[in-house]
């Protein structure tokens, strides 16, 4: 089945690669070239006209609505051959409906270099026509004025009606463009919504009933899963269950481990992504991590003047809870293990309860056969919340062929095209009414997933200026504090002093 690149990688890529110390490593190493190139294509009849190119190094080529010669759009897709592989019937079915385009190139660009290499077209007046997004990527090309505001050809367009989408997608999808007045900016729809993410909580049934708990249900409160996962780590040697009772090294003391661990964290590195499950962890405690101020008559809400809050009561109890567990009850999987050990861990039973993307729920019989998991939401401490991430297909101010690049994604964005590559590939729909129909409403794993998608505590990633810079400057402390080196109301309020420092030297 082709599927998307899950944050979890599959087990037969990571038979093949050496140890490393966060996932973004290991899908680096995972993807076989940086760049592939799949000849494939998309489309929709009587495309809405968007305006004229901006110049560029194609800018010779002609709109497919300008009568001129066919055109070949260029699309950027951060993921592996396979996913672009997923796409070329879908847009061989964009080709026949708009014969004036020639195709699609999908050039596969690693998630690590798709800004370096995006800036380096931009600065060149070449990017591609259209390019797959994460909302946080969205914000920042929006902010550079790079990306083609779709509000206009949206309102026009017969196949595409935002409030089909879920208000996550949506609200992700909108970012701040500079605008007509002076230094006022706008909120404008930068793309359209392509799938979901949503870290989730996993759990081993059989370790679960082995150890006296309730194998059907997550736990209901953060001291129900530490009660829980210290249950799981009491459990002796030879307990494990999916394929391999062997157990895995006790990092923490350096001693051989001969019992399962309790809990497994998402991933400890400096990729983005760890900062956004440690948010999630801070809203189920009641805080924020944000605080927009008014400054010169802008409005609260606007990203420009939001600053960081880290050092809150909330955060504290968040960060402790999770030292807690790693470094008080030693039931947690400490930082430092290398990723494809966080990942045998759960195919191979060592592990009681673990987090990762719902999605895995869908490989999980091909990644790790016999295992029999549960699937649900993490647990609340003060109020239920969850991170509904999402993709979404952008197009850039210098196209050469700007109508046809919204024709593909308005193709793409059709809801018989988006159902049909979500159920193929493992995508999160972010389309609510394809949950009523097959697979999604009769396949177990499908239910379970729409369930956490439609929970009414998820919301979306906040939208934070160069949200990857900000990241790299305040996990330092958070890392320290996990692996017990700072303690974490320290590392929380360096972290905040520091964050706000960054924010504040950009502008």
């Amino acid at each position: 089945m082709n599927r998307p690149m899950l944050l979890e990688p599959t087990l037969h890529h990571l038979a093949r690669l050496p140890q490393t110390r966060s996932r973004r490593a290991v899908l680096r190493d995972a993807v076989s070239a940086t760049m592939g190139i799949s000849v494939v294509a998309a489309c929709v009849p009587n495309p809405v006209r968007l305006g004229e190119p901006r110049p560029s190094e194609r800018s010779g080529a002609p709109s497919p609505t300008s009568g001129g010669a066919p055109v070949t759009l260029e699309m950027w897709l951060p993921g592996r051959q396979a996913d672009a592989d997923a796409l070329a019937p879908f847009h061989q079915e964009f080709v026949a409906e708009l014969p004036r385009v020639a195709g699609v190139n999908v050039r596969l660009v690693t998630n690590e270099a798709m800004m370096e290499q995006l800036t380096a077209t931009l600065a060149a007046g070449n990017p591609p026509d259209v390019a797959r997004l994460k909302e946080y990527r969205l914000a920042d090309l929006g902010a550079r004025d790079a990306l083609l505001p779709l509000d206009a050809p949206v309102a026009k367009d017969p196949h595409v009606r935002l409030a089909d989408f879920t208000p996550q997608s949506i609200e992700g999808s909108r970012a701040a463009v500079p605008g007509q007045k002076g230094n006022r900016t706008e909120q404008a729809l930068l793309g359209l919504p392509d799938s979901h993410q949503i870290v989730v909580l996993f759990w081993n049934k059989d370790l679960l009933a082995q150890a006296g708990l309730d194998p059907a249900q997550p736990p209901a409160s953060w001291d129900a899963l530490r009660r829980a996962a210290r249950a799981v780590a009491g459990l002796g040697a030879g307990t494990g269950s999916g394929g391999n009772a062997e157990t895995g090294g006790d990092r923490a003391g350096g001693q051989s481990r001969q019992s399962p661990w309790g809990f497994q964290f998402y991933e400890f590195s400096m990729r983005e992504q760890v900062y956004c499950w440690f948010m999630e962890w801070v809203w189920r405690a009641g805080g924020e991590v944000w605080s927009d101020q008014v400054r010169n008559g802008q409005r609260r809400n606007d990203p420009a003047i939001r600053r960081a809050r880290l050092d809150t009561p909330e955060a504290f109890h968040a960060l402790q809870f999770h030292v807690d567990l790693i470094h008080g009850d030693r039931v947690a999987v400490p930082p430092g293990t290398p990723v494809p050990e966080l990942i045998a861990n759960v195919a191979q039973g060592r592990t009681g309860y673990w987090m990762t993307t719902a999605n895995a729920a869908l490989t999980y019989e091909r990644t790790a056969p016999g295992l029999r998991f549960g699937i649900g939401p993490l647990p609340p401490d003060r109020r239920d919340a969850h991170q509904l991430q999402h993709n979404a297909l952008s197009i850039f101010k210098a196209s050469r062929a700007p109508d046809a690049a919204y024709a593909l994604i308005s193709f793409r964005s059709r809801a018989d095209v988006q159902a049909r590559w979500a159920a193929g590939g493992a995508w999160i729909p972010v389309r609510p009414a394809l949950w009523n129909r097959a697979p999604f409403n009769q396949d177990d794993r499908w239910r379970a997933i729409g369930a956490l998608v439609h929970r009414l505590g998820n919301r979306p990633k906040p939208v934070v200026p160069e949200w990857e810079a900000f990241t790299t400057v305040v996990l330092p402390h958070l890392l320290a504090a996990w692996r017990g080196e700072e303690a974490p109301k320290h590392a929380l309020a360096a972290a905040e002093r520091e964050g706000n420092a960054h924010l504040e030297a950009r502008g």
